[in-house]
């Protein structure tokens, strides 16, 4: 009697242990960033309502506070000009906020095909354009797939391909990010 009784227990205290485990694990978040005190957060954490055991404090991502990247600008007379480099070439864009789209010319799409920049999957589908003076132009979709202003990379971007295009920074582009001019900057931040 007195074995079983000792087996019981034991298998008790397994179950027990068991559960308390499991409880442990179903807070076990694995974390990348800072705490809200600016330590570094450990690779594994056991979390009870948020609170981090380990730190003193909720986890989160730094890459999703709202950073703020600020590109230099060229200032023409009203225009506001920012230079863009895609495949290693340097190209000056207007910023146009009544743009919907980042404007590239066919001699550009020639270019980046004979270069690989673009391949046939980037392209998408036609659409119809129209113009500060009423005009409407259809033009080709594609995406881009990577493009620097100033060192910085921006990947998957949409672009419209025109014949003698003006080269364009519209709002596909801008939309992304809250954006405004800060004296010779566009300043960029995370929505």
């Amino acid at each position: 009697m007195q074995r079983l009784l000792i087996t019981a227990l034991a298998c008790l205290l397994s179950v027990s242990i068991t559960a308390q485990e499991q409880n442990r694990r179903s807070y076990s978040v694995v974390c990348h960033g800072t705490t809200k005190r600016g330590t570094a957060c450990k690779s594994r954490t056991y979390c009870n309502n948020s609170l981090c055991y380990y730190h003193g404090g909720n986890c989160y991502d730094k890459s999703k506070q709202n950073n703020t990247i600020k590109l230099p600008i060229i200032d023409d007379g009203n225009m506001k000009y920012i230079m863009i480099s895609i495949g290693g070439r340097s190209y000056k864009y207007l910023i146009d906020s009544g743009a919907s789209d980042v404007i590239i010319n066919i001699e550009m799409r020639d270019e980046f095909i004979r270069k690989g920049i673009l391949k046939s999957s980037d392209f998408g589908e036609n659409r119809l354009y129209e113009i500060a003076n009423g005009e409407s132009f259809v033009m080709q979709t594609a995406i881009l797939s990577s493009m620097k202003i100033h060192d910085i990379e921006f990947r998957h971007v949409n672009i419209a391909i025109g014949e003698n295009a003006s080269l364009l920074l519209g709002m596909s582009f801008l939309n992304k990010y809250n954006w405004r001019f800060q004296g010779k900057y566009l300043e960029l931040t995370s929505k």
